[in-house]
């Protein structure tokens, strides 16, 4: 049974490339990242994997406001953060941790992961990240996401000859 995750050894042939022009400081995060990578499992070693996954991950960024007190802390901070995923899995036994991360259900927040599993999915998460300022320690402070997620998953369930077209969307705050 490929959901069953007892099974601990699996050969994979994994390739991929990150372009990062990304700047990350925690309180602002300004930039581009781009990643494709792939994943191949063959049977060779484990009888119970047999798949091919893809994925293209792209994200943009931009602080749109940042202030600051006189020792240069942040005060608050708007950052505007839009990432876009496409995942194509396909085989005839996909491993349960192979699948997990590629659900459409897990990529669009408020979903259980592992869900609306299809083999092709694209999401879209808009992202609006306030920060407030550092309270008693670096690099600790108050965050809220207001998000808009949506996501398309279409094809076969991954392990099975069921084909379904799924539209999820999400708002809400983290």
């Amino acid at each position: 049974d490929v959901s069953d995750d007892k099974k601990a050894f699996l050969n994979t042939l994994y390739v991929g490339i990150i372009f990062d022009r990304m700047n990350d400081t925690i309180v602002t995060t300004d930039g581009f990242l781009g990643e494709f990578k792939y994943q191949y499992g063959s049977s060779f070693i484990n009888k119970d994997a047999l798949f091919g996954s893809a994925t293209l991950n792209l994200v943009a960024s931009k602080t749109l406001y940042q202030k600051t007190n006189e020792d240069n802390e942040n005060r608050y901070s708007v950052v505007l953060i839009d990432r876009f995923n496409y995942n194509s899995t396909d085989g005839t036994k996909v491993p349960a941790f192979i699948s997990r991360p590629v659900s459409l259900g897990r990529k669009v927040r408020g979903f259980v992961t592992n869900s609306y599993n299809t083999d092709r999915s694209v999401v879209n998460n808009l992202e609006l990240r306030l920060t407030g300022p550092q309270l008693f320690f670096n690099n600790v402070f108050p965050r809220i996401n207001l998000f808009f997620d949506l996501g398309y998953g279409w094809g076969n369930y991954i392990n099975s000859n069921i084909t379904d077209d799924n539209m999820l969307s999400s708002v809400g705050a983290q």
